[in-house]
């Protein structure tokens, strides 16, 4: 309201309509403290998440790009254990001090983890990676120019 060019009505806008709305909920943002609860209960595969994403549009096809994100979350979450596994074992001195993703076979060799374990993981990697990456245009194919 302070930027709201009024001719006339400038300083109504600088000040009592500033001072009310910097009282009334409506005028103020989130705090740090609620937005930091809400981003955590979406990255938890609870009832809550689903009550918040309920109504987003996920299709059932691999080649939709929010079914595979979705996809992605369902299997990195089913990981967690598997990977703080390792990390369990990286502070016990069983395997080297490296990334999770570079002790993988490392972890299976010396039975930190079991097989299906391993595929899990894995494929939690493939599916991470596969998640993040990003459509790559060339600048002629961006501009709709042929080349």
């Amino acid at each position: 309201f302070q930027n709201l060019p009024v001719p006339g009505l400038t300083w109504f806008m600088k000040g009592p309509v500033f001072w009310w709305t910097r009282f009334n909920a409506v005028g103020s943002g989130v705090d740090d403290k609620n937005s930091h609860k809400v981003a955590k209960l979406i990255q938890e595969d609870t009832e809550q998440r689903d009550r918040l994403t309920e109504g987003v549009y996920i299709g059932e096809s691999i080649n939709d790009p929010a079914f595979r994100l979705d996809q992605a979350f369902k299997m990195v979450k089913k990981a967690e254990g598997i990977e703080k596994k390792i990390k369990k074992a990286v502070r016990a001195k069983t395997l080297p001090k490296k990334r999770v993703n570079q002790l993988i076979d490392e972890a299976l060799e010396k039975n930190v983890i079991t097989k299906e374990e391993y595929e899990t993981l894995s494929k939690a990697t493939e599916m991470r990676n596969d998640a993040i990456q990003v459509d790559d245009f060339s600048q002629e194919q961006y501009l709709g120019r042929k080349g």
